[in-house]
C-alpha cells in the first residue's frame, strides 16, 4: 500500500532493483557472506581503518563494503537502481569505432601540420659522390652538404669512392723500378679489392650529386647507374663532373656537355649562344674543354620561367670562378637555363642546363671551383639546392635568399 507521504511526494517512493537491498551501495553486488566475508572484521583489518598505513582514503571514496576497496575477481557486476544495462559488446563495437574515427582524424592532423611545417614532412634524400676529383672534393663536398641541410628540406648522404693508384716517380734505377713495379702491384690489388665493394645504393636516394673526376667506376656500377637514370633518376653534375668518364658514351649523353678527357668533336657538337642570342650547335673539329684565370662574372638567365631560375635577375654576378668554355657532347634533350660570356672564347656558354635521359633528368651546372669563393657564392647556393628540390618535387618551394647577387655585385655566404 501506498502511504500517505509517498502519494503527497512521489518522488520520496523508492526504487529498488530485485539484486539491492536497503543497506547494499548502489551499483555493488549483493552477496553471500560466505563469499564476501564480514564488513566489520574487514574494516579492522582494512588499512583504511589503520593509522599507519601508507595508504588512507578520503572518507568520501571508501565504499560501503567494510572499507575493503572493490575486487574484481571477487565482484559481480549487476544493474544498479532497475536500469537496463547495454551489452557489452555493443558498447566495445561503438568505442572502437570512435577510436578509428579519432585515430584517422589525428593521422590527418598530423599530414597538415607535415605539410605546412617542412622541418617536419619527409625531407629529399640527396647522395653526394666524391672520392676523387682533381679539384678538393674534401672541402667540396662538405660545404655544399652544409649548405643544403641548412634548408631544413634535404637529408644529405656522401658515398666515397677508393682513392686513385699512386703512379711511381720518374727518373729511377733500375732496381728501384723493380721495386717500384712490385709495391705498385701490391698497392693495385689492395685498391681492386676496395673497388669491388663499392657499390653506391643509388636506388635509395631522390638524387644523386657528382662531385667526382676520376678513374672510371666498376662495370657494375655504370651498369646500375644507367639502370637508374633510365628509370626516372635524378642527377646533379658540378663543375668537374663534367671532366669525368669521356670514354662512357651513356654517361656523355646523361651530362649533356662535357670537356678534357680527350674529348673532341668525335663526342658531339659545341653549344654556345652568339651575340645575335642564338643557340649555335658547332660540330666543326676541336678539342672538348677550356677556361681562362679565374675571376667573378655575370650570369644571363636564358629562361626565367623554370623553377630553377624563376625570380632570379635576369642578370647577376657569380663570384670568382673557372669559366669553362668549348664543351662538347651529345646534347641531346638538353636545354640551356642561363649562360656566361666568356673573353677567351668570345662566346656565351652554357652555365646552366637541364637534360632528359630516357625517364631521367638531369641538372648541370659547370660552376662550383673550389677556390673558396665560387662555392659561397650565394647565387651557386641558390641554384645548387634549388635545381635538387626540382629534380625531386618538380617544382622549387625555397624563396630567392635576400643577398642574392646583383648585376653588378658579388654576394658571399657568411
Amino acid at each position: 500500500k501506498t502511504s500517505a507521504a509517498t502519494k503527497a511526494n512521489p518522488n520520496n517512493r523508492q526504487r529498488r532493483s530485485p539484486a539491492t537491498t536497503a543497506n547494499q551501495a548502489p551499483g555493488t553486488s549483493q552477496a553471500k557472506p560466505s563469499q564476501r566475508g564480514s564488513g566489520k572484521a574487514r574494516a579492522k583489518a582494512s588499512p583504511t581503518n589503520t593509522a599507519s598505513s601508507h595508504r588512507t582514503w578520503p572518507s568520501f571514496l571508501i565504499p560501503n563494503n567494510g572499507g575493503r576497496l572493490p575486487d574484481d575477481k571477487r565482484r559481480v557486476e549487476r544493474p544498479a537502481f532497475g536500469l537496463r544495462i547495454v551489452p557489452a559488446a555493443v558498447t566495445v563495437r561503438g568505442t572502437m569505432s570512435r577510436a578509428i574515427l579519432t585515430g584517422k582524424w589525428i593521422a590527418v592532423a598530423l599530414l597538415l601540420v607535415a605539410a605546412a611545417n617542412p622541418t617536419l614532412a619527409e625531407k629529399i634524400r640527396v647522395l653526394y659522390v666524391d672520392g676523387q676529383n682533381n679539384h678538393n672534393w674534401k672541402a667540396m663536398t662538405p660545404y655544399m652538404k652544409a649548405q643544403m641541410e641548412k634548408t631544413g628540406l634535404f637529408q644529405v648522404d656522401v658515398v666515397t669512392s677508393p682513392p686513385r693508384a699512386p703512379r711511381p716517380p720518374r727518373n729511377l734505377s733500375e732496381s728501384q723500378k723493380a721495386k717500384a713495379a712490385e709495391a705498385a702491384r701490391k698497392i693495385r690489388e689492395e685498391f681492386q679489392a676496395k673497388w669491388d665493394t663499392f657499390r653506391p645504393a643509388f636506388k635509395k636516394y631522390d638524387v644523386i650529386v657528382s662531385n667526382y673526376n676520376g678513374e672510371d667506376w666498376p662495370e657494375p656500377v655504370q651498369r646500375a647507374f644507367e639502370k637508374h637514370m633510365k628509370s626516372g633518376g635524378r642527377f646533379i653534375v658540378v663543375h668537374a663532373a663534367d671532366n669525368s668518364f669521356p670514354n662512357w658514351p651513356e654517361y656523355n649523353r646523361m651530362i649533356g656537355l662535357g670537356g678534357w678527357g680527350g674529348r673532341t668533336e668525335k663526342q658531339g657538337p659545341y653549344v654556345y649562344y652568339n651575340d645575335e642570342g642564338n643557340l649555335v650547335r658547332n660540330t666543326q673539329p676541336g678539342r672538348g674543354g677550356s677556361h681562362g684565370p679565374q675571376h667573378a662574372f655575370k650570369i644571363v638567365v636564358r629562361n626565367d620561367s623554370h623553377p630553377v631560375t624563376n625570380g632570379m635577375p635576369t642578370e647577376w654576378m657569380h663570384a670568382q670562378d673557372e669559366l669553362y668554355d668549348s664543351l662538347r657532347g651529345p646534347a641531346e634533350n638538353m636545354k640551356i637555363l642561363a649562360t656566361a660570356y666568356s673573353a677567351k672564347s668570345k662566346r656565351h656558354e652554357p652555365m646552366m642546363m637541364t637534360i632528359n635521359y630516357g625517364k631521367g633528368i638531369i641538372f648541370h651546372t659547370p660552376m662550383g671551383h673550389e677556390n673558396g669563393k665560387s662555392l659561397q657564392c650565394i647565387g651557386f647556393i641558390a641554384t645548387l639546392n634549388r635545381s635538387a628540390e626540382w629534380l625531386a618535387t618538380g617544382k622549387v618551394t625555397q624563396a630567392l635568399p635576400k643577398k642574392f647577387p646583383t648585376a653588378t655585385q658579388v654576394s658571399l655566404a657568411d
